[in-house]
């Protein structure tokens, strides 16, 4: 099956069956006759159906291929940039907003703004800042690659020895510059913890990725021992060192890999148990860092924590100090490991982890051998890397992604209406009584089953736009007051940033959860985050304020748009709170049995038809490759059911406020063109590599089906 039947079978049915065809059927083949109502001639009314009008490809019927209908012109027009595998209506809009940080950014009166975006002007000139990049790079590694930064890298000093190495204060050099080597450390709170705790995870290997196997093992093996080579070749090693360290490195490596790979399932556990309230034996719950040391003897945690948090300039009391440890069978295999391999091995393995953690901020010789690293492997995770056709846009986002409150304190003051939020707000409590509404009526549940769901409804906590309390210039500057950052170095930069997000990490250990703080530490991304997000595990919606601007939402706009677009966006997030991944969590966030057996053995033979019907799509740009309904599942529910609720919650806005007026210049309904406005948010161009993106090995994140082949009713 093709693409077109597909949007025939998917799209049709769904959508236009009940607009085009229900009480305005015409003959076949023939559009049906518009309903004539008021016209809406406002600039923003004007503005809105010109890039309808723009997108739509009118000479394709809309029941024969729904999505070539309506993004057909855009497709045609757009051309992908040679580096790029993707171009989407909703990175056209994220362009929008770097644009507006990148005009602040580049204003010399930003200077006189405050203290905050000052030092945000700084690592984005550091950034634009070509020379200096490519000058100092190496110096400036070479330094923190001492005793003046993260210990000696034997490979470049011939006179180490053994008698320098000193585990615990190397590890804690290289967590407090956020290098996780074996593990990760953050401060946390599980949904039934009024505090923060220290939480340690299983840290992962690029050989013990749990999406690769086979041949494809074995060439993600060579382009990481050829990164390593090169590596040291560009920062002079001798040769005869180049070889035998290298292969010692990359032997460690695959030691470590089989660690990380039997700790995976372990790891699947942990995160559940840190959701219940019942304590299983993979994790380690509210140890002392001496119970820690009891349990995992071969790293010393308590000299450990004591050079992260002296270095750092925090405080530390043991005592009080409790740790939540995750799959704690994985750090009594990691213990005997290190016991086993010689200091000389671990440095080298340390320093080279260090070294390719900030291989993108150094020079090109560097860069360009981590690209073609990362081309070669696009299985691992740094395939979700952002590539940019301009350097301003690597850079701004660069910026956004580390002064996230300090930009969205500025975009929230010149880019962003106020107003909207209050509108958006309404939308979001008026889907929630759609759900509500449509889970009371849904025959097959059974009314304890009902009861629960509504109640996860009611309980969902919601974050639209950003906390005020955020935005305030008070909490900003003190936010940032610790930094210090300069203007002749980037790699230096990124060096102090990474201090700077452990050390606001670990400051909040102990103390109390505020209202909203847990929420914006777990998935708030500032004005450059491009789409609303549910976070399971908290039972939480936010919708940013990077995404209540046009073409997703407007003031001005009729709410058939509005509701097709963002109220589309929204629905699509609140469902994931009820697919086959969000009924696992309760109301509180917490993974439990909350619907009975009965009820779940009819949710998935539902899920089933989504699951079949997507295993028949084909791809044939990727030599007849099928889509993966199994793996896509939650995001094919989530779309189908949210449009649903999008469109019903539109249905009561009508019945409650009446009939808008429709947009100049076009012969489709209102109803018309709450569909056509949801499809032309998914408008993309996407290249053969694109396509494998989505449905490839490689990505964790975008596990889903390619945006033109979802919706499917079969709920």
């Amino acid at each position: 099956m093709t693409a077109s039947p597909l949007l025939l079978a998917a799209c049709t049915a769904l959508l236009f069956f009940t607009t085009f065809h229900i009480k305005q059927q015409g003959k076949e083949g023939e559009r049906p006759k518009p309903v004539e109502h008021a016209i809406c001639t406002t600039e923003s009314c004007l503005k809105a159906a010109g890039a309808i009008l723009d997108k739509l490809d009118q000479t394709v019927h809309p029941c024969k291929d729904f999505y070539q209908f309506a993004c057909g012109n855009y497709i045609r027009r757009t051309v992908l940039p040679e580096n790029m595998d993707v171009m989407s209506v909703i990175q056209n809009m994220e362009d929008e907003v770097l644009m507006i940080i990148f005009r602040a950014l580049e204003s010399p009166t930003l200077y006189r703004t405050g203290g905050s975006l000052i030092k945000a002007k700084m690592l984005y000139e550091t950034c634009m800042n070509s020379d200096t990049l490519e000058d100092d790079s190496v110096q400036v590694l070479r330094l923190f690659l001492s005793e003046r930064g993260v210990g000696h890298w034997p490979v470049l000093d011939a006179d180490w020895s053994s008698g320098d190495m000193n585990l615990e204060w190397r590890l804690a050099m290289l967590f407090v510059h956020h290098t996780p080597v074996f593990f990760h450390m953050y401060a946390d709170a599980p949904s039934f913890y009024s505090e923060y705790i220290l939480n340690v995870y299983p840290a992962s290997s690029p050989l013990g990725a749990k999406e690769v196997s086979g041949a494809d093992r074995e060439r993600i093996f060579e382009a990481y021992h050829k990164l390593l080579i090169e590596t040291l070749r560009l920062l002079g090693v001798p040769e005869v060192r180049v070889q035998a360290d290298s292969f010692d490195i990359i032997g460690f490596e695959l030691q470590f890999s089989m660690i990380t790979n039997t700790s995976q399932q372990c790891l699947l556990q942990a995160n559940k148990e840190a959701n219940e309230t019942s304590q299983e034996d993979t994790a380690l719950y509210n140890v002392t860092v001496d119970d820690l040391e009891y349990h995992i003897p071969q790293i010393k945690w308590s000299r450990l924590m004591s050079y992260v948090f002296r270095n750092l300039g925090l405080p530390l009391d043991t005592s009080s100090l409790y740790v939540m440890v995750h799959c704690k069978e994985y750090f009594r295999q990691l213990g005997t490991l290190l016991s086993n391999t010689p200091p000389r091995i671990l440095a080298n393995y340390m320093s080279w982890k260090f070294v390719l953690s900030y291989m993108s901020f150094m020079s090109m010789p560097f860069r360009q051998i981590f690209q073609d690293y990362t081309l070669l492997t696009p299985e691992l995770k740094h395939s979700k890397l952002k590539t940019y056709t301009s350097r301003w846009k690597g850079c701004v986002s660069l910026v956004g992604s580390w002064f996230g409150n300090a930009i969205a304190a500025y975009y929230a003051k010149h880019g962003y209406p106020r107003d909207v939020e209050q509108k958006a707000k309404q939308m979001v409590s008026s889907l929630k009584s759609t759900f509500i509404d449509i889970i009371s009526s849904t025959a097959w549940l059974d009314e304890e089953s009902k009861n629960a769901t509504i109640e996860k409804v009611i309980n969902m906590k919601t974050e639209v736009g950003y906390p005020r309390n955020m935005l305030s210039a008070d909490y900003v500057e003190t936010f940032y007051a610790k930094l210090e950052l300069s203007t002749d170095s980037l790699l230096k930069n990124m060096l102090k940033m990474s201090r700077f997000l452990v050390y606001n990490e670990l400051q909040k250990l102990n103390r109390p959860v505020e209202d909203n703080r847990l929420l914006v530490d777990n998935i708030y991304k500032g004005p450059l985050q491009g789409s609303a997000n549910y976070f399971a595990t908290k039972n939480a919606l936010v919708v940013p304020m990077g995404i209540l601007r046009p073409p997703l939402f407007d003031l001005e706009n009729p709410e058939y748009l509005n509701y097709g677009r963002l109220g589309n966006e929204i629905a699509h997030e609140m469902a994931h709170g009820f697919e086959n991944i969000g009924l696992q969590y309760d109301k509180d966030g917490r993974e439990s049995r909350w619907w009975s057996e009965e009820m779940k053995n009819k949710f998935w033979m539902k899920a089933k038809c989504f699951v079949e019907q997507y295993n028949r799509y084909v791809i044939d740009v990727l030599e007849e490759k099928n889509v993966d309904g199994q793996r896509t599942l939650h995001e094919n529910i989530a779309d189908s059911t949210g449009l649903k609720k999008a469109f019903m919650s539109y249905q009561k806005y009508v019945k409650e406020n009446g009939k808008e007026p429709k947009l100049p210049g076009m012969e489709f309904t209102n109803q018309q063109l709450f569909f056509i406005s949801f499809a032309q948010m998914k408008c993309e161009v996407r290249n053969k590599e694109g396509f494998e993106e989505y449905i490839g090995d490689s990505s964790s994140s975008l596990l889903q089906t390619p945006l033109r082949f979802r919706q499917v009713k079969c709920f």
